[in-house]
């Protein structure tokens, strides 16, 4: 399996297309998720890297939940499956407003 770069994306760019109230939620939700995460990662796994659609969806995704100061990553599952559960690395985080 390997980690797929992803970078963080502020939540605040989806402010105009979702509107002030929405926002307070989502940084309400994010609050409560990084509570009961309580220090651990968020693992997505998808079959490949890139194509296919879900892969740039995902890589999106985790972006917004690293920059919501989520611990998340991204990883393409090359051996079908097969996790490999020592490679768990923190994902540092800015604060993003979050």
């Amino acid at each position: 399996m390997r980690q797929v770069p992803v970078h963080p994306v502020d939540p605040a760019r989806l402010g105009p297309y979702i509107g002030v109230e929405r926002m307070s939620e989502l940084a309400a939700i994010a609050a409560r998720v990084r509570t009961r995460l309580d220090g651990r990662t968020v693992w997505n796994v998808n079959s490949t890297a890139t194509g296919g659609g879900v892969a740039e969806m995902l890589a999106q995704l985790v972006g917004y939940g690293i920059g919501s100061c989520l611990r998340t990553r991204a990883d393409a599952d090359i051996n079908k499956y097969r996790f490999d559960l020592g490679a768990i690395e923190d994902i540092a985080c800015s604060d993003a407003g979050m």
